[in-house]
């Protein structure tokens, strides 16, 4: 792990016009120095469609909300297609530049702008980018390739969590089983 300091326009509030200040869940005050959080955002040719903070607490806590079935198939699937060695060869091949992190699928070998759908994933701490697992980017067909493993009741707790914060208006709903949206 390597905390640099700096939080990447691309990654930052397009709402707010600058850093993710609140968690999404808990409101926490993202920016001090000892609160980990996630960021995620979904683009379509660098349209955003969403994005979203959460301190590591209610991610997590996010993330114990899915199945057991579905985290277990997720867990397996990303063992097995990325590993830990993928993310060493990216340190090797790149440092820690975070364009070259994320300009390729971290599962699929297709970089950004071959993919009309994409989410990128950091881990902050305070206003810095932690790189561990993350940066990563996840391309369509990553994605596509990720909907069939998730249970009905993971389906169901996304579009929950859809629903509650993003609010999508009737006529711009994200129908979730026509497209593959993936709080990752």
């Amino acid at each position: 792990m390597k905390i640099l300091p700096g939080i990447p326009k691309i990654m930052q509030s397009v709402e707010k016009r600058g850093l993710f200040e609140y968690c999404l869940e808990c409101e926490k005050h993202l920016l001090n120095d000892n609160v980990h959080y996630i960021i995620e955002k979904a683009f379509t040719d660098k349209e955003v469609i969403f994005e979203l903070a959460m301190c590591s607490e209610c991610y997590m806590s996010y993330y114990e909300s899915l199945s057991l079935i579905s985290r277990g198939k997720l867990e397996e699937h990303f063992a097995e297609n990325i590993g830990d060695l993928g993310r060493i060869s990216v340190i090797e091949r790149y440092g820690y530049d975070f364009e070259k992190w994320t300009e390729n699928c971290i599962v699929k070998d297709i970089q950004e702008n071959e993919t009309e759908f994409r989410q990128v994933c950091v881990h902050c701490l305070g206003e810095n980018l932690v790189y561990d697992i993350m940066p990563f980017m996840l391309s369509d067909a990553a994605l596509e390739d990720l909907y069939p493993l998730l249970s009905k009741q993971t389906k169901d707790e996304i579009e929950r969590f859809k629903d509650r914060f993003f609010g999508f208006p009737p006529e711009l709903a994200i129908d979730i089983d026509k497209r593959e949206f993936v709080f990752v």
